[in-house]
């Protein structure tokens, strides 16, 4: 009988130490077999905002996306606003059709943000698997040039679905905290819900809260709805 339990925690150790020793590559293979899926994507977005004890604000905008550096955001209310990012360029446009265009040299921070590709930013900075627990891995990453807005990131990351379930990014202000929430759409798994908690500037914290709705992919959308001129 005692044999037989410690063959049975021996299994059990044996069992986690595999689990445990999930590297990198491994974890960007998931993230990617999930990624390459989505051609493209578009919802509508509905957003909530709080900073610190005022109201909460509501933005209702509508969100396209293509390939890896393709976004264009239609906000719709309060105000009327068009943002399109195609590569290296941001072009924001305002509801009485004024443009103004952010070049390369004028975007220093757009690879930390969500619209690059994620498996390409993990490969270019330095990342460490802190720990595996319940098919969720824990990475921690130091960027290539840390900023005072980006200095550390920690990820949790679903191994089994390929996507990131939660963010900490460390900055010169304290710690954003994010949490999305996923759907199945066509075999692939989508965002559904995001929620940040972020330090606001004017002290306090602040809460954002993002639901996306009426979520459509790889339905063609063509080059020219992200064309900047």
């Amino acid at each position: 009988m005692r044999k037989g339990i410690c063959v049975f925690f021996f299994l059990i150790v044996l069992v986690s130490l595999s689990v445990k020793c999930i590297t990198i590559e491994e974890i960007i293979k998931k993230i990617e077999a999930n990624g390459s899926r989505i051609e493209d994507m578009e919802a509508d977005v509905t957003t909530r905002i709080k900073i610190g004890d005022g109201e909460i604000q509501i933005q209702k905008m509508r969100m396209a996306m293509k390939g890896r550096d393709r976004v264009r955001i239609e906000l719709i209310s309060p105000m009327r606003q068009t943002t399109i990012i195609n590569g290296k360029k941001m072009m924001v446009q305002t509801q009485d059709g004024k443009k103004s265009i952010i070049t390369q040299d004028t975007l220093p921070m757009m690879e930390q943000t969500g619209f690059q590709n994620m498996s390409e930013f993990l490969k270019g900075n330095k990342v460490n698997v802190i720990n595996v627990e319940n098919d969720i891995a824990n990475i921690e990453i130091i960027p290539e040039s840390p900023t005072p807005m980006v200095q550390k990131i920690e990820m949790g990351v679903d191994i089994e679905r390929g996507v990131i379930i939660s963010q900490r990014i460390y900055s010169n202000m304290g710690v954003m905290k994010m949490e999305m929430e996923y759907g199945k759409i066509s075999g692939v798994w989508v965002i559904k819900r995001m929620r940040i908690i972020t330090p606001s500037p004017m002290g306090g914290l602040g809460e954002v809260e993002s639901e996306y709705k009426n979520i459509k992919i790889n339905k063609g959308i063509k080059d020219i709805f992200f064309e900047i001129k």
